[in-house]
């Protein structure tokens, strides 16, 4: 097993034994932070509401909304929605100034880079993942990440197996 698959598969099965799916997403993003230097992200799980596809807010890192606000989008919605739409990972290096900050009790600032990725099973979207990072994110992280998509959504189909 390479070093990089031995790393994706430690962000991934650190949270993944019988935790409930908001844990495994906190987890994994805590995991995120640690291996790939995330200063602050986002999991949204896919979700039926009204006869449509939603995202809805799972879990966060580092972000200074409450996870219990309730934040939705539409398939098509906003980058976390277009991502879920499109199931393409969206690389953002250009973050306009006041789109997002990240807070320490030090300080604030924009962050170099978004990345936004969908996570995906039997061409189903089941989340979409969003971070923000104060490095750019390179076509090998991008890489890194869809990969990990696949062994995301590989534990999201194990934690939803009825018992």
């Amino acid at each position: 097993m390479s070093e990089s698959k031995a790393k994706k598969n430690r962000v991934v099965k650190t949270g993944a034994t019988e935790e409930s799916l908001i844990q495994f997403s906190r987890t994994l993003l805590s995991n995120l932070a640690k291996e790939k230097e995330i200063s602050q992200g986002v999991f949204y799980f896919a979700d039926i509401v009204a006869k449509k596809p939603v995202l809805r807010l799972l879990s966060a890192y580092a972000w200074d909304g409450t996870e219990s606000e309730n934040r939705v989008f539409e398939f098509g919605e906003g980058f976390p929605g277009q991502v879920a739409k499109d199931g393409d990972l969206i690389n953002i290096s250009e973050v306009p100034d006041g789109y997002i900050s990240i807070v320490s009790g030090l300080g604030k600032a924009n962050p170099a880079s978004l990345i936004i990725f969908p996570v995906i099973h039997d061409k189903k979207v089941l989340a979409v993942v969003e971070l923000a990072s104060f490095h750019r994110f390179t076509e090998e992280d991008e890489n890194y990440f869809k990969e990990l998509s696949v062994s995301i959504a590989e534990q999201i189909m194990i934690l939803n197996e009825p018992i």
